[in-house]
């Protein structure tokens, strides 16, 4: 049996939490036994353990980690659990997601004091597909190039999400990494074998129980593109948008990803307050149940990465308003290049509105394209890599 040790997971949003579950589900398809440890930054007092088998939750801040690394550690008590965990596992997992950049601040090192938490303890530890960069630390943070290397060298492997992240690496001099997707869009595998019998047989908020029309369209807005952006031209944009969709006998629901969008969400939606076809879907809901809502839908309209990842997971295409280079990458990577607008400059709404009408006559031909090259995508998934770099 394998004792395994997960950070930088967590429950604040769909996009951390399905990450930490395909984690989950491949660790346990590979060793059912084993025992999982899952670091917490934001509290653990809302997780119900007696729901997830076998895994312990630990709260833990920067400032802990830092007690364990330093040379006076041995004075920590034995009942520490965070110390507990760490001695305990065999191999360190981290899922950040996006932590090492310069734009972050001093909170990019919190995944620099994790790989020397590994270190001093002789832990084996895999950075999982995430992005990276860029380096344009203050001097006063003490995260030059060298510091860099010497911590990020340390790390068994480092997947980087895309190739800014990997070129950037490759930069500092570092042979252990790996350009590979993002890990929810490679794994095969429906979410299992890490809740107990009572978390499936209770399911109080059931996704059975939300009631998605035929001939629907989901739209995801993102916070993070309107701080990017004119509000008031974004605003414009998805009613218009809406519009179209509503002229062409569609149903529309406006939902969030992440609760910190629920407020835009609404705005939005209260541009069609008496508008029967326009829906307001409450985000309350887990990946899981998400997952299984998805493929009521012809198409999404989403600015939530994650979203995107896991409408493709289910076949499903996307018109992607992104922030970032990840949105690019994501969609080249099943074949969607001609589907993404850049929602930090003006998008020319004539050619948005072309897309959307593209996709209500051709929503199947490209859900196919997607399935395709989703299957290629997870025929090489970074588990199997991972694997093998644990056997040696």
């Amino acid at each position: 049996m394998t004792n395994y040790l997960i950070t930088g997971g967590g429950f604040n949003n769909k996009g951390a939490e399905s990450m930490l579950y395909t984690l989950l589900t491949e660790l346990r398809n590979n060793d059912a036994n084993c025992k999982i440890y899952i670091l917490l930054s934001n509290g653990v007092s809302s997780i119900n353990n007696d729901l997830f088998e076998n895994i312990d939750f630990i709260n833990y801040t920067i400032k802990d980690v830092k007690k364990l690394i330093s040379p006076f550690s041995f004075i920590l008590k034995k009942n520490n659990k965070l110390l507990t965990a760490v001695k305990d596992a065999d191999v360190i997992f981290d899922i950040s997601g996006y932590i090492l950049s310069s734009q972050w601040g001093k909170d990019a090192a919190r995944i620099l004091h994790i790989i020397n938490l590994a270190k001093k303890y002789k832990k084996k530890i895999i950075l999982l597909p995430q992005s990276f960069g860029p380096f344009d630390f203050p001097k006063k943070y003490k995260l030059g190039k060298n510091k860099l290397k010497k911590v990020l060298s340390y790390s068994s492997l480092i997947f980087a999400r895309e190739h800014d992240g990997f070129n950037l690496l490759k930069d500092l001099g570092l042979n252990n990494i790996e350009l590979s997707p993002d890990i929810v869009i490679q794994s095969s595998k429906p979410y299992s074998g890490f809740f107990t019998n009572k978390a499936i047989n209770v399911d109080n908020n059931s996704a059975s129980s939300i009631d998605i029309k035929s001939g629907s369209v989901l739209i995801f807005p993102n916070i993070r593109v309107i701080e990017r952006s004119n509000k008031e031209k974004m605003l414009d944009l998805y009613q218009k948008a809406v519009n179209l969709l509503v002229e062409n006998n569609y149903n529309v629901y406006i939902s969030y990803y992440d609760l910190a969008d629920e407020k835009i969400c609404k705005e939005i939606f209260d541009l069609f307050e008496n508008n029967n076809k326009v829906h307001f879907l409450d985000g309350k809901i887990d990946c899981i149940k998400f997952s299984k809502i998805l493929p009521e839908f012809d198409f999404i309209i989403s600015s939530r990465f994650h979203s995107i990842v896991h409408s493709y997971k289910n076949g499903i295409p996307v018109l992607a308003i992104g922030w970032a280079v990840k949105y690019e990458e994501l969609l080249h990577s099943v074949g969607q290049d001609d589907f993404i607008f850049d929602g930090r400059n003006d998008i020319e709404s004539d050619k948005f509105l072309e897309k959307i009408k593209y996709l209500i006559a051709n929503f199947k031909i490209e859900s196919e394209k997607i399935k395709f090259n989703v299957a290629k995508i997870q025929k090489n998934n970074c588990f199997d890599r991972v694997w093998e770099c644990l056997s040696k």
